[in-house]
């Protein structure tokens, strides 16, 4: 995006422990391993913690609750990949006014259930977010999202016909990109939640975690 920043994290299949990809004097991306969750405090292993403890010297943003930290954004705890980080308030706004304004492209892989079709490009499906069912509801009211992507492949593995699909979203929705998926038939592999239960117990041999992995972002930086 003109001669902003692109952040790349190439760790589909890595646990590893989450680390500082590009630190700008502003501004940050790290790296979330699966089984982290970013700030919510509902598992053990907390980003926001991580940020607090590790980096150096201390940033009042990532103590500030009210500005979620410093995190421009989340990624769902069994999913992996970039994660930007505002260390000043100036920092944080400018980065919320690119986001609203659609300025921070977020790249995504994902292996989807069957064989996605490659003429395809575009789910348009407006999405809702149920608290009482912990999960997105596609359809009906809530708000507009749009998900872009590309099938990159087919394969097999079990006798599991898979999608290697590469997504791009325009607007951030929670769950978007696995409940927009799973409207068109072709779930996130090993997506318990948006998966019929005898699909996720096929999903148990094929992995531990969401096949769901940021591996790209870009956004302006402070110089423009």
């Amino acid at each position: 995006i003109g001669n902003g920043c692109v952040v790349k994290a190439n760790h589909l299949s890595s646990p590893g422990e989450p680390h500082v990809v590009v630190n700008l004097p502003d501004r940050l991306a790290v790296f979330k391993p699966p089984g982290w969750e970013v700030h919510n405090f509902n598992v053990e292993r907390q980003l926001a913690s991580w940020l607090q403890i590790t980096c150096s010297p201390k940033c009042p943003m990532f103590t500030d609750s009210g500005q979620d930290y410093g995190f421009m954004h989340r990624l769902d705890v069994p999913s992996s990949g970039v994660v930007l980080v505002a260390k000043t308030s100036q920092a944080y706004l400018d980065m919320q006014a690119q986001l609203a304004a659609g300025h921070v492209a977020r790249d995504y892989t994902i292996f989807s259930h069957g064989w996605a079709n490659p003429f395809s490009s575009e789910i348009r499906a407006s999405v809702h977010w149920r608290e009482d069912a912990e999960h997105t509801l596609v359809g009906g009211r809530g708000k507009h999202s749009m998900t872009q992507f590309k099938v990159a492949g087919h394969f097999s593995k079990n006798q599991t016909a898979l999608s290697i699909v590469a997504v791009t979203i325009t607007t951030g929705r929670r769950h978007q990109i696995r409940s927009h998926f799973a409207h068109i038939g072709h779930p996130v592999a090993c997506d318990g939640t948006y998966t019929a239960w005898a699909t996720s117990q096929i999903d148990l041999n094929l992995c531990s975690r969401h096949c769901l992995h940021r591996h790209r972002v870009a956004f302006v930086d402070s110089t423009g």
